[in-house]
């Protein structure tokens, strides 16, 4: 009996010496600190610039020689763009027909450029805008798909300058700034032409976005000058 007890009083401290020997040098996985997910990085590495530090200051670049040029290019189609966009406003007809180009402008009403439904109007035609009564079928109306038929005046008021684009908070150089269900493919309908799209996100924040609008003036080159090729209008659509 007393052998008995002896036993197991020399087999409790063996297992406890050995508890506090695995415990002290092989932490359980409860006193492991859980490892973080790493994030997912669609960007190279190569790619993403290093962190700037206190003791090193990052320079401003100075733009490129290579750069310049495209600056000054789109300079100028900017400025050629709220040249229009002035006449625009002012809906002087006569004036807007001096930058059309000599194959006339095309008109896009739902931002997919259509050769086979989209009026083109030539300068001529465009300078009497104001006094023309005529009707002109400019395409199909959004969701119902029936005939587009507007006075030049009343196409205007509607899918030209139906903002104020003078004002339009966002404005792309030969970027497409916002897009909806209608196809954007000015890029593939003007290969050679170099184009601003001017972007209201929203006009009434009530409609959350449903009455975004843009107004895209495209150009190609005419007789070594870019003149206005194409007015496309952007808006949501069915």
């Amino acid at each position: 009996m007393r052998r008995t007890i002896l036993f197991c009083g020399l087999t409790f401290l063996v297992g406890l010496f050995l508890g506090l020997f695995f415990h002290t040098w092989f932490p359980t996985v409860k006193d492991v600190a859980p490892t973080a997910p790493m994030a997912e990085i669609d960007t190279p590495v190569s790619a993403i610039p290093p962190i700037p530090t206190a003791t090193a200051p990052q320079a401003s670049p100075e733009p490129s020689s290579a750069q310049e040029p495209v600056l000054s290019d789109n300079r100028r189609l900017l400025n050629l763009s709220l040249e229009v966009l002035d006449v625009l406003r002012a809906r002087d007809y006569g004036a807007l027909a001096a930058y059309v180009h000599t194959s006339g402008v095309r008109f896009t009403p739902y931002s997919t450029v259509d050769f086979s439904q989209d009026l083109v109007l030539t300068s001529s035609q465009i300078a009497e805008g104001a006094s023309d009564t005529q009707t002109y079928t400019w395409g199909a109306e959004d969701g119902s798909g029936t005939p587009l038929t507007l006075t030049i005046p009343d196409y205007f008021a509607r899918f030209v300058y139906n903002a104020d684009y003078t004002e339009a908070p966002r404005i792309g150089i030969n970027q497409v700034i916002q897009s909806g269900n209608a196809l954007e493919n000015v890029t593939e309908a003007y290969p050679d032409g170099q184009f601003v799209d001017f972007n209201f996100s929203r006009l009434d924040p009530d409609r959350q976005g449903m009455d975004w609008c843009s107004l895209k003036l495209v150009f190609l080159p005419d007789q070594g000058e870019l003149k206005l090729a194409g007015i496309i209008h952007g808006q949501w659509t069915v």
